[in-house]
């Protein structure tokens, strides 16, 4: 893997362990809350909180908690699109003209963006001389 491809992949497992603690956390602090719904079910998720009132209260009270990662959650999306970004720069330095300025153009573009992503993270760079 070459400089690029790490940094895409470190910041991808960053922002993927961040948001599965953010669940655990939800959940646990879900349980400690004491809430349940009508139905008896104990929510382990926000979204399933049938009141609305106490969907508001519970929300901001994690909010204000240590437990929520959200200010790092954040932080790591930007990290991973700024990695992500590098990584497309870096296929497209090595992808012939006319493709590149068609690619760069659309880059942005969902599918493109996606697609870009998955042939330049698995690329084998180490048959690209020069560029790493």
């Amino acid at each position: 893997m070459n400089r690029q491809q790490k940094a895409y992949a470190l910041a991808k497992a960053k922002k993927e362990t961040l948001f599965e603690l953010q669940r655990e956390h939800e959940t646990d602090f879900l349980k400690r809350s004491g809430y349940t719904n009508p139905d008896g079910e104990v929510p382990t998720e926000f979204y399933m909180i049938d009141d609305e009132a106490e969907f508001t209260r519970l929300c901001a009270e994690f909010d204000q908690s240590p437990l929520n990662l959200t200010p790092r959650i954040n932080e790591a999306v930007a990290a991973l699109r700024m990695a992500e970004d590098a990584l497309i720069d870096y296929a497209l330095s090595i992808t012939p003209a006319g493709p590149r300025e068609i690619l760069n153009r659309n880059r942005d573009k969902y599918s493109i963006r996606k697609k870009l992503l998955d042939i330049a993270f698995r690329l084998d760079t180490r048959t690209v001389k020069g560029r790493r």
